[in-house]
């Protein structure tokens, strides 16, 4: 059996992804069907997001969407005054 020093940035990743593998009904892993085919991609789909929400658009396909983000999330986006370590960044969504 080998040792290894685990620090504590290591430490935090692996209790993350503890708490991931070991709650199956909050953590659900899925996978949309366009991941396990094989395909020729001939489009191309532009998209941002802002703090109120994330769209996209596709000349070719002819569609565009925008999902504003739910309240819970908008509380806790640069708009909102709380602590740093609560934040959610609008890369993350």
């Amino acid at each position: 059996m080998t040792k290894f020093f685990i620090n504590r940035t290591l430490r935090a990743e692996l209790d993350l992804l503890t708490s991931i593998f070991s709650d199956p009904i909050k953590f659900k892993w899925e996978i949309t069907i366009m991941y396990l085919i094989p395909t020729d991609y001939d489009c191309t789909v532009l998209g941002d997001a802002c703090l109120e929400g994330g769209g996209a658009f596709c000349d070719e396909l002819q569609f565009w969407y925008f999902v504003e983000w739910p309240e819970e999330i908008k509380k806790r986006n640069l708009k909102a005054k709380i602590r740093h370590s609560e934040l959610v960044s609008i890369n993350c969504l």
